[in-house]
């Protein structure tokens, strides 16, 4: 699945039991990181719990990962809250702010925090879309999402490969292309 170097950062997170918010445009390459990082996990023997929005159901199942799909904000975070305190240590989320509204209110708002709160107290990683807003790539809720992770990275396209750009909390761009068979080359 993964070839080369992998950057400090992904093996950090499921290592020591990390928050990761991961962010970028569709077909940028999140899904597959985040697939990764739950194989990993549960190579470490962490219970692995997958939750995703409908258009993001996973291509590839890792065995030892319950996967669950969730129809709307209070149900995802609820769903989180549930399996960080109890059946998983290890959660991953495609996408956690795929059901957030551009115009928030209070409860999305609250719905969000409370999703990010689960992901940061268990350990794990959450993608989110990003879109292009007046010039500016950004993410629905990133003042939101930005004070509950340990680590926050943008994926982008960079010519031929992709750039994993960690933001949070320092500085550093790792740089990967995608392999034939699906799998990721760190460079």
């Amino acid at each position: 699945m993964s070839r080369g170097r992998v950057p400090w950062v992904l093996r950090s997170v499921v290592q020591h039991r990390l928050s990761l918010f991961l962010y970028g445009a569709p077909g940028s390459g999140k899904s597959l990181i985040a697939h990764y990082m739950g194989s990993r996990a549960v190579e470490a023997g962490l219970r692995v719990c997958h939750f995703y929005t409908p258009p993001n159901k996973p291509r590839n199942v890792v065995e030892g990962v319950m996967y669950r799909e969730v129809l709307d904000m209070s149900g995802l975070a609820s769903s989180l809250l549930s399996a960080s305190l109890g059946r998983c240590s290890f959660l991953v989320v495609d996408t956690i702010n795929e059901l957030y509204r551009l115009e928030p209110t209070i409860e999305s708002v609250s719905m969000l925090a409370m999703a990010a709160s689960a992901v940061r107290s268990t350990g794990g990683v959450a993608l989110g879309v990003a879109s292009l807003r007046d010039g500016e790539e950004s993410t629905p809720g990133y003042s939101v999402l930005e004070p509950y992770f340990h680590f926050i990275g943008r994926i982008y396209r960079l010519g031929v490969g992709f750039a994993l750009e960690l933001l949070k909390p320092s500085r550093k761009i790792f740089y990967l292309r995608y392999s034939g068979s699906g799998g990721v080359v760190w460079l």
